[in-house]
């Protein structure tokens, strides 16, 4: 078995707050539309698995989908956001 590091496709973040976890796979809003900007077959793979085991997994566009998604998530109380 592989472990997370050696396997192909994983997400860019998985994240752990007050007993939750959220997986995300950040794309940049630049690459949205290109080929870069979607997730591969592995990465899809990794999601719908994260997903069927009860962790919350997306492909976001970007930091503010990215903090939408984490909000709703995780609630405000994450306080997700720049400096």
């Amino acid at each position: 078995m592989l472990g997370i590091t050696e396997s192909k496709g994983f997400l860019d973040l998985l994240i752990f707050y007050k007993g939750k976890v959220v997986g995300l796979e950040i794309k940049t809003e630049k690459t949205q539309t290109s080929s870069k900007g979607v997730a591969s077959p592995e990465q899809k793979e990794w999601i719908k698995v994260l997903n069927a085991s009860g962790i919350p997994a997306f492909v976001t566009y970007g930091f503010d989908e990215a903090k939408e998604i984490l909000d709703k998530n995780f609630g405000n109380s994450c306080r997700v956001g720049t400096r």
